[in-house]
């Protein structure tokens, strides 16, 4: 059944039966629900490759047997969002060989003394707040009197 209320709601553009069952039989999509899809890894990497070339998104969806306009704008820019950001990952990891990069003592030394600094600010804003607490109760308490 196909959601009939208009999408200024912020309601989710739900996938039609007739979608899910055209969507399943693509060899790209891993898994479909009324309210996400699935792709492929390989389709993932194929979009990245793609759009390095230029492509856009609708292009990529097109061309691969998907119709754009099942998605969503939301869908198609929440996945470019999150390819982009795998692919980041990827090359950062190759650059290190997967590991995080090595800090100097100096660098570990200086990142200590500033979280050091932060706990003792947060520190003395919390004694703050305390004395001040204490002089509400104490002026409630008096009064009650």
């Amino acid at each position: 059944m196909e959601n009939q209320l208009p999408k200024d709601y912020g309601i989710k553009n739900f996938f039609t039966p007739a979608q899910i069952e055209e969507l399943s039989q693509n060899e790209n999509v891993l898994a479909i629900s009324e309210m996400t899809i699935n792709f492929t890894e390989e389709f993932k990497q194929l979009i990245a490759e793609e759009r390095k070339h230029g492509k856009t998104m609708n292009q990529i969806f097109k061309e691969n047997g998907i119709n754009p306009d099942y998605l969503g704008q939301k869908r198609i820019e929440s996945l470019r969002y999150r390819i982009n950001k795998l692919n980041k990952k990827r090359e950062a990891d190759k650059q290190t060989g997967g590991r995080k990069p090595v800090k100097s003592k100096e660098q570990e030394i200086i990142e200590l003394k500033n979280r050091i600094k932060q706990l003792e600010n947060k520190v003395t804003t919390m004694e703050h707040l305390n004395a001040f607490l204490k002089k509400i109760q104490d002026l409630r308490e008096k009064a009650e009197e």
